[in-house]
């Protein structure tokens, strides 16, 4: 198996190369036209339907060389030439305009003569002349979208200056023209014509315009309306804001072009209702990331984190965006797996214009930048740039044994040896600034019969390196059972540490596309590489026995994505019928390269400092792997993804309706191995002093005496679980028109079939596992069918202002390490995280939404929700009792139902109102603010044997007297803001808090753990320099660097025993929120700095 794994490695590896390699041959390609070189004497001259006495008088004009003739004859020639001449002799530009016209040229006394030629000369060849390179001087291009609907309309006849076209399957289209003012004349059958005006087209620039056209009857449709080009911008993204069919927010390319962010996660905060977490991962409507979903071009997006469903949006540059939209309501031709919102970011493939872009930035942070670094092993090279240089490779062909009173075995000692015990050593360094890179280009070709084609491209990379200092009470025995509610501040019972997170990033998207009149596919890649490293080390309590000890973590991992998708959509006949179909597949390796989690005793205190130097080593037959141990894993996923659908328009009522029809289905196969090796001594009354990389060099190890070796148990070495799941769906869905209403509805049934293998049972054959483990299954999932309807209901009040209201089932699925019995420790959480036979979701989901449009890009809107939740999913510590909670284990587990519903208020708001003045409406306001009720039916699960142990069961019983929210949520959210946008220059302010939210859920809501909230205010500065094409950008984030606080209402709750056996709970003291006069007792708090990047962006 390693050597599959290592195989497919080398293959992502190999791929990932090829496509850079590819990427960098078309960029030079396409930027080795700025440089060529041309003969001497050139001028570069634009010819428009100009007769050849035109042509001459032209260049006269613009070079003041005249030209001698005799006669009218060659005024008679009638010929008319439009061409572009760039860089050009003034020799070559002559003889091709005098070809085939019986005249020819001479240079007398630096005077040009044209004179008729004899009728028996032989004729001069033209020689080749080079068209203008790479673009035209100006194009216009756009869009031709229905005023009522907002969809595109195929066919429309586009007339600007002397050229004509017709708008393409999307409603868009391309002309290009010389420098100069134009008005577009736009009609279609059936529609009004509209007469576009103040329409500027500049020399290598491309002018984007979007017209909206009205649908006209008899007379009416002889008007001709007129509008300006800036007003018909506007009015365009009013129809695309008002008639999105769910409820739902979004930001398009052309917004993004007048902000001043660089990368995803910055412009997903500009967003109505979205957050986002240190500018990556997101948060909708206070639900944290287990209910909502992230789509990359349509498809879903695998997790880039080990124990978490997230995904780093930042490593997605802006150029390469065409859209990201934030669906809130499901419909029947989407993904139905969220509960919060959907985040779509569709990525471009055929770019407007030509554009090369070039970013280069630094930042610091004010706990981590110049500071020192503790880690285990040191820094590598190869690190810097996303990859390991193998000093932290597992020996290959580890063989494991079954702990217990069987002798040690032969090849443990030998085995053991093959390690490499440098990587154990502790090595001090400093923090180097952070540092960020991207290069971007695209390319658009034109060819015959309208059919375009083009490329985007774009390379990332990112290295981080931070430092957050941290307090903890977590797994020292005295959480749940205080003397004070100031044990965190007390210096001999908390534990102190530093978290350093070294990250590198590397990011490439590569996306083409060809595009006609009736068809347009596309090829979209993407490839995303982290190698993340974090190293602890920290100063530990231990209740039991009052003792003090040193903690060395260290966690490096490498995650890389790659995604390769192929979709194409075509018009089948001039009604509108439309099919379009996707294939994808994505594939993920994640490996933990060497986890090592290292504990050393205090061996003496001289001059009031403590030393710690002896290794807290436990006998191999007793030890529990909490500490001292070594891990390497692997992780493989493929997902193959494939869908087609089919558009059908038709009238109903005398309103256009549309009837959509589709399949959906995926197929995904994960699987992990791992190797887990205890660091141990022979037995327990053996002394072992010295370091590890001493204790453990190959020369030191034994198996008797005052040594150590490294201990295979089965269960944690070898396949840990192989899972597949299948998915297929139908949906059938209908968007009706009823004058002013607008009713989208449907149902989409899905078939949902996921077998996890957990592998690791077939090694411990007494499933020696897990508090239940008479009852746990070898291969968890399901497998069922679904049916979801919903329906989105629009009444336009007004031509700015819509109300919605909105039903819809959604599912949320299991993943496959949700439903895995493997034990991983999370840094951040201080705990081992594990799944279990957990199942669906299921939410029924009801929205009213109140929106109004006062400008373009400006909302205010009021929106109320509910959501019933039947058996929801939440993370639970499963070994709190009592007052001497130590090494805390936490699992994925359903809880009975739930219930959340709040009010939400968004706002965007420049206050141009105020006078007709460009600063004013450069002015903007925006905020957004939720305030959330859930409550949650908690289950406590338990096993009983009702035939004196010949068989178990599982049971569930309800929680009595707990009343808690939803895991995660949090029971109001405010993000308000200030920005300032111009021509030349931007900055933005902006302000987020929100209330508490459980973080680790438990059976006693007296240790359940909850994060308080804090203030964030971050600012933004930016400046467009060197004609506008270089644009220097601050931004200073945590300015008011709040600790994050974890905290318990440990003397919240009155407990108390029913007479069977069962707890019930009543509150007796407080609430929920953070209140310290009420006893609530800290359990972590940690500071992550202030940071300050800046980053220079230069765009040609």
């Amino acid at each position: 198996m390693k050597r599959f794994l290592c195989k497919g490695k080398e293959r992502i590896q190999k791929q990932w190369r090829s496509g850079i390699s590819f990427l960098i041959a078309i960029a030079c390609m396409a930027l080795s036209a700025y440089g060529q070189k041309v003969a001497q004497q050139k001028i570069t001259v634009v010819f428009q339907q100009q007769s050849l006495v035109g042509c001459l008088e032209k260049i006269t004009a613009q070079t003041g060389n005249r030209f001698y003739y005799e006669g009218n004859e060659l005024k008679q020639n009638t010929k008319k030439h439009t061409a572009t001449y760039s860089n050009q002799p003034l020799s070559a530009i002559l003889t091709a305009l005098l070809a085939e016209t019986g005249f020819d040229w001479q240079e007398v006394n630096q005077k040009i003569v044209i004179k008729k030629t004899a009728a028996h000369n032989q004729k001069k060849e033209a020689p080749v002349v080079t068209p203008a390179p790479k673009r035209d001087p100006g194009k216009i291009t756009g869009k031709i979208i229905d005023e009522e609907n907002g969809d595109p309309v195929e066919g429309a006849t586009i007339r600007i200056g002397n050229k004509g076209t017709t708008s393409g399957m999307a409603g868009s289209f391309s002309i290009s023209l010389p420098k100069g003012n134009y008005t577009a004349i736009v009609s279609y059958v059936g529609y009004g014509t509209k007469e576009v005006n103040e329409i500027e087209v500049k020399d290598n620039e491309t002018f984007t315009l979007t017209i909206t056209l009205k649908r006209e009857k008899g007379q009416l449709a002889n008007v001709v309306v007129k509008a300006s080009a800036k007003k018909e911008g506007v009015a365009a993204l009013y129809t695309a804001q008002k008639n999105r069919v769910s409820i739902s927010d979004g930001i398009s390319a052309e917004q993004i072009a007048h902000t001043p962010d660089n990368n995803m996660g910055q412009v997903l905060k500009r967003v109505s209702g979205v957050n986002t977490i240190d500018n990556r991962y997101v948060v909708v409507r206070g639900l944290t990331e287990r209910y909502n979903q992230a789509m990359l071009d349509g498809i879903i997006i695998p997790s880039t984190d080990m124990n978490r469903r997230n995904f780093s949006f930042d490593i997605v540059p802006t150029e390469l965006i065409s859209n990201v939209v934030v669906n809130k309501t499901a419909t029947p031709d989407n993904s139905a797996e969220f509960a919060g919102g959907q985040v779509t970011v569709n990525t471009l493939d055929i770019p407007v214009e030509n554009f090369n872009s070039v970013t280069l930035g630094g930042g610091y942070n004010s706990r981590s930048t110049g500071k020192e670094v503790i880690q285990l092993g040191g820094r590598a090279n190869s690190d810097y740039f996303g990859f390991d240089d193998g000093r932290r490779k597992f020996p290959n062909n580890i063989q494991s044994w079954q702990q217990g009173n069987d002798p040690i075995p032969d090849y443990a000692l030998e085995q053991s040896r093959r390690f490499n015990s440098e990587q154990l050593k502790v090595v001090r360094s400093k923090a180097a600034p952070n540092q960020n890179y991207r290069v971007s280009l695209g390319r658009v070709y034109y060819a015959e019969n309208d059919t375009k084609f083009g490329f985007v491209g774009g390379v990332t990379y990112r290295n981080v390196q931070e430092t957050s200092n941290f307090l903890t009470l977590r797994n020292s025995g005295y959480i749940g059972n205080p003397t004070s509610n100031l044990l965190i501040d007390s210096t001999n019972i908390r534990g102190t540490g530093n978290q350093h997170r070294f990250a590198t990033t590397l990011g490439g998207v590569l996306n083409l596309g060809v595009e006609g009149k009736r068809y347009k596919i596309s090829l979209k890649n993407y490839y995303s590489r982290l190698f993340s490293e974090v190293s602890q080390p920290a100063t530990r309590v231990d209740q039991d026995g009052d003792r003090r000890f040193v903690e060395y973590l260290d966690v490096p991992e490498i995650t890389a994505v790659l995604q390769n998708k192929l979709d194409g959509e075509h018009s089948l006949n001039s009604k509108g019928l439309k099919l379009a179909w996707t294939g994808a597949i994505t594939t993920i390796n994640q490996d933990i390269l060497d986890l090592r989690r290292l504990s050393y005793g205090k061996t003496a205190s001289v001059g009031g400092k403590d030393y710690f130097e002896s290794p807290t080593l436990s006998p191999w037959s007793t030890s529990d792997g909490d500490y001292d141990y070594r891990m390497s894993t692997h992780l493989k996923e493929t997902d193959l993804n494939w869908g087609t659908s089919l558009v059908l328009p038709f009238t109903f009522l005398k309103d256009k309706s549309l009837l959509k029809i589709g399949y959906a289905g995926w197929h995904k196969q994960r699987s992990l191995g791992a190797n887990k090796l205890r660091i141990v001594k022979p037995d327990q009354d053996t002394k072992v002093a010295g370091w590890y990389e001493n204790i453990l060099a190959p020369g030191r190890m034994g198996l008797t005496g005052d040594s150590a070796f490294y201990y295979a148990d089965n269960s944690s070495n070898g396949d840990q679980y192989n899972g597949k799941a299948k998915y297929h769906s139908g949906y059938l869905m209908l968007d009706q028109r009823f004058k002013k209403f607008r009713l989208v509805y449907g149902i989409r049934a899905e078939n949902f079939n996921m077998a996890n293998a957990q592998e690791q049972f077939l090694r411990t054959p007494d499933n020696l596992f897990g508090s239940n483990s008479k009852v746990d299954p070898y291969i968890t999932g399901e497998k069922n069918w679904r049916f979801l309807p919903s329906a989105n209901l629009t009444y336009s009040l007004t031509s700015k202002m819509n109300l919605r209201a909105a039903y819809a089932t959604t599912m949320v699925r299991p993943d496959f390490r949700e439903a895995s019995y493997f034990q991983l420790y999370d840094v951040f959480l201080d705990a081992y995280i594990s799944g279990w036979n957990v199942v669906s979701t299921r939410i029924d989901n009801y929205d009213l939404r109140y929106e109004w449009y006062p400008s373009a890009g400006e909302i205010i809107s009021v929106s109320g929700f509910y959501k019933k939740f039947d058996k929801p999913l939440e993370l639970q510590a499963m070994n709190v009792t009592g007052g001497a909670g130590k090494t805390r284990y936490l699992r994925f587990q359903n809880q009975k139902d739930a219930t959340s519903y709040g009010v939400e208020m968004e706002f965007r708001k420049n206050l141009g109102f105020i006078a007709d003045k460009n600063w004013l409406t450069n002015i903007i306001f925006f905020g957004n603010g939720t305030i959330t009720k859930s409550e949650v039916t908690a289950i406590d699960y338990s096993v009983i044997t009702p035939d004196a142990g010949q068989s178990f069961l599982l049971v569930e019983k309800v929680v009595p007297g707990v009343k808690r929210p939803l895991y995660g949520q949090s029971p109001w959210i405010v993000n308000a803001g200030v920005e300032y946008l111009s021509k030349y220059a931007g900055a933005t302010l902006s302000y987020n808090r929100s209330g508490y939210r459980s973080y680790v859920v438990a059976t006693r809501p007296d240790f359940i753990e909850f994060e308080n909230g804090r203030n964030m205010l971050d600012l933004q500065l930016s400046a467009r320099v060197l004609k506008l094409r270089g644009e220097i950008k601050l931004n200073v984030s945590n300015l008011l660097d709040e600790a994050i606080i974890f905290y318990q209402n440990t003397d919240g709750y009155r407990v108390d025993v029913l007479s069977d056996g069962a707890w019930a709970f009543e509150r007796k003291n407080g609430t929920d929120a953070y209140e310290k006069s009420k006893g609530d007792q800290q359990t972590y708090r940690i500071k992550n700095g202030r940071t300050a990047s800046i980053t220079f962006t230069y765009k040609f």
